[in-house]
């Protein structure tokens, strides 16, 4: 006989129930009372919370204490964790333990082992969408996961031309070692082809982060011709060498990146109907196999039966949004200009070095440069200027020689100078004539060959010959060697 009492679940007040079972040993009841209405008919949910609780106290009885057990709310911290198979390691959480331990246990059901021709009908499947990682190490589709630049379809990354000797190199040998790798270094019209493919998603598209990175781009191009060969940019050069790392993200530039389509689809609306069989394609990153180590990445390639196959470029200027291109333009300062007649593009700014290089490069017959904004849409049709294009890009190379090889391959601009006491120590007159000492980083007496003088006093070195430092002109004004300018940068930067 057992007995208890019983609180109702919606009236606390009211005094407990009393039921009471009779029970065998063996579990059986039989029979059954409860001080409620409904008790009366020995059955009611008072006399089942009862049995209830029988049956909990009964399990808990036979289980054992979770004192006599190792502590499971608080599990030992792992300090090394092993390798194992992925079919040997328990993800389970400590919850869905306990709950297969409480539950019953069931029969499991039997899996047919699926047959060669269903696993080779379902890899099949799987590789229609996209690149599925459990391909990766099935056999006949692990060749799809190797690099595109391994397989040799696409050129490796420029980074692949780091070298970690060149580390050591004085300036002298790392730049005679830029000269012989840009000399050597080429791609074939193939593998341009296939890098414009498979970046026509542009910024979202991982290949074009790599193939970018160490490439003279045309939207740098005159920041790369107007910087000084003497004394180039760092910050110039580490954009250009490290572009995901060098994102700018502004109003100005969300405004542009967000407003790109409609710029474009206005300008097929406008243009469609003036050409034959018009036509606009996605355009990837451009790289001409006579200049390697430059790029474009236009906003669309245009095609027509009259006109042939252009580019296009689209600005989509913010501060401007809101207004007629005309009004812009009377306030100045603006990269269109107005003779009078109709607006143009500004020859000496960086759009045109822009649309010049994206025409080069891409090898076609004009650039339609889109102007958009919420109330006016401007288009002028720019032409190949070659003698301007001719000789901007031989002073680019220049640029990639002196600025971006030394950083790719030798980290010249951006690894730690090492501050020595004949560094920082004033050179010492001696006895010597200047005939007869040495100079440059040749180790050279003084002889024809023009040379240049660093502004800094403490410069070890003193004089160096133009032709050592393969800059075609003396710069204005001050000048400091490459290791007092690094050594310059990195105590301004240690002060701060």
């Amino acid at each position: 006989m057992i007995t208890a009492f019983v609180r109702h679940s919606q009236r606390l007040s009211t005094p407990p129930a009393k039921p009471w079972v009779a029970v065998k040993q063996n579990g059986t009841v039989v029979c059954a009372h409860c001080s409620c209405m409904a008790g009366l008919g020995e059955a009611c949910s008072h006399i089942a919370a009862l049995l209830f609780t029988l049956e909990a106290n009964t399990k808990m009885i036979q289980n054992t204490t979770c004192t006599s057990l190792p502590c499971s709310w608080l599990p030992p911290a792992f300090q090394d964790v092993s390798y194992a198979k992925l079919s040997n390691i328990d993800f389970s959480n400590p919850q869905s333990k306990k709950i297969k331990l409480e539950s019953p246990p069931t029969n499991k059901k039997t899996v047919t082992v699926p047959t060669e021709k269903q696993l080779a009908t379902l890899f099949q499947e799987l590789s229609k969408a996209g690149k599925p990682a459990v391909l990766s190490i099935i056999p006949h589709y692990t060749h799809l996961f190797v690099p595109l630049c391994i397989r040799g379809i696409i050129p490796k990354p420029l980074s692949y031309l780091y070298n970690k000797e060149c580390l050591n190199f004085t300036y002298i040998q790392l730049l005679n070692h830029c000269d012989t790798v840009f000399r050597n270094y080429s791609i074939t019209a193939e593998m341009a082809q296939n890098v414009e493919k498979q970046t026509r998603g542009q910024s979202h598209s991982r290949i074009w982060f790599q193939q970018r990175a160490g490439r003279v781009t045309a939207s740098k191009l005159k920041a790369a011709v107007c910087t000084s060969n003497s004394q180039p940019s760092t910050s110039l050069i580490k954009s250009i060498c490290y572009p995901e790392s060098h994102c700018f993200r502004s109003i100005s530039t969300s405004w542009g990146c967000e407003h790109e389509t409609s710029a474009i689809a206005e300008y097929k609306l406008k243009e469609g109907s003036r050409h034959i069989d018009f036509v606009t394609s996605n355009s990837g990153l451009v790289i001409h196999p006579s200049y390697p180590f430059m790029g474009a990445s236009p906003d669309s390639y245009v095609e027509c039966k009259c006109c042939g196959k252009g580019v296009v470029e689209v600005k989509c200027p913010y501060s401007c949004k809101e207004k007629l291109l005309n009004e812009r333009v009377a306030e100045g300062s603006f990269f269109l200009k107005d003779d009078g007649e109709s607006l143009f593009l500004d020859i000496y700014h960086s759009y045109y070095f822009q649309v010049q290089a994206q025409i080069k490069f891409s090898c076609v017959s004009y650039c339609d440069f889109v102007v958009w904004t919420n109330k006016s849409l401007f288009i002028q049709r720019v032409y190949p200027d070659e003698p301007f294009i001719s000789t901007v890009l031989e002073v680019a190379n220049s640029f990639v020689k002196v600025g971006i090889l030394p950083e790719i391959i030798g980290k010249h601009y951006s690894k730690i100078p090492v501050i020595t006491s004949t560094l920082c120590e004033p050179v010492q007159d001696n006895e010597m004539s200047d005939q007869d000492r040495l100079w440059c980083y040749c180790q050279e007496p003084e002889d024809e060959r023009e040379m240049i003088c660093c502004d800094e006093h403490t410069c070890r070195i003193q004089w160096f010959h133009v032709s050592c430092l393969h800059i075609r002109q003396i710069p204005k004004g001050k000048w400091y060697c490459p290791d007092c300018r690094r050594l310059k940068t990195r105590l301004n930067t240690t002060s701060k």
